[in-house]
């Protein structure tokens, strides 16, 4: 998983920017300690997808995650204030076109210091790459 070797405790919150069935939000919910785990997704169907989802771990296994949050916003990426209280943010930047690129990154400049961000694909802004590190870089198999 991408969000291994993270640094992350329970009072963190993840958000996954184009969340699409919620896959990766799910999994940082089982395999991290989020306080909160988001998945904003701008597509309706693929929102309706991760509710879906949701509910099906919600009724198997939410007994097991007591302290653990789990949210699907269905929103533009840029309309929600993730930048403002996300600590661990997954980009699946890899389609993204050069505009809403630039967008995000004028956001993520925003976050909180000691924040993460999970790129699929390098940014390359002055400002991004002044204000992150990179801790690693590797390639990932993608299931499509």
């Amino acid at each position: 998983l991408l969000i291994n070797g993270i640094p992350h405790n329970s009072q963190d919150i993840f958000y996954d920017l184009g969340s699409g069935s919620g896959r990766a939000v799910m999994a940082a919910r089982f395999c991290g300690d989020f306080k909160q785990c988001i998945g904003i997704e701008l597509l309706g169907n693929l929102h309706e997808m991760a509710i879906s989802v949701k509910s099906l771990y919600r009724f198997q296994y939410q007994h097991k995650l007591t302290h653990q949050q789990v949210h699907f916003v269905s929103s533009d990426l840029l309309d929600h204030d993730w930048w403002t209280n996300g600590t661990v943010v997954y980009v699946p930047n890899l389609l993204f076109d050069d505009s809403l690129k630039e967008q995000i990154e004028e956001k993520a400049i925003k976050v909180q210091p000691g924040a993460y961000l999970i790129c699929l694909k390098k940014f390359h802004s002055v400002a991004f790459n002044a204000k992150f590190d990179l801790i690693t870089e590797r390639p990932v198999a993608m299931s499509w």
